[in-house]
């Protein structure tokens, strides 16, 4: 009988501690809002559901002095299709791009890489903002 207790208990514990992959948030259009990995936003105004899945980081850390400043872009998942933004004083990378009539723009991520410190991908975050493409 105990073993049934300690079993159930070690079950819930493991049920709890089970955290949903995409937290959600929710978003107003032409309102500024971040974004952490693996969470999820969503418009009740029928805009895109967007989930930032990755940042990619590389630009020059406070404290180095480098000949490239770098790049940072997000992945995300905007209706289920891929769509990769990114601040860069390259023109390689979009800062914004659209998709089903919405326009989805990158304003920032945070934080900025100091040296020697990595940063934790559970620590970015995305500032986003979605506008009507009219």
């Amino acid at each position: 009988m105990r073993n049934i207790w300690i079993l159930s208990l070690l079950i819930l514990m493991l049920g709890a501690c089970k955290k949903d992959a995409t937290d959600k948030l929710s978003y107003q259009l032409g309102t500024p809002f971040q974004l952490a990995i693996d969470q999820k936003a969503e418009c009740s105004c029928g805009a895109p559901t967007i989930v930032l899945k990755d940042i990619q980081d590389s630009r020059c850390p406070t404290g180095v002095d480098c000949i490239w400043a770098g790049e940072v872009k997000a992945v995300l998942e905007v209706n289920g299709v891929s769509m990769t933004l990114g601040l860069s004083p390259n023109v390689e990378v979009e800062p914004s791009g659209s998709i089903d009539g919405y326009m989805i723009e990158l304003r920032a991520v945070t934080p900025y890489p100091q040296y020697p410190n990595d940063i934790p991908s559970k620590d970015y975050r995305a500032e986003l903002k979605v506008v009507d493409e009219i």
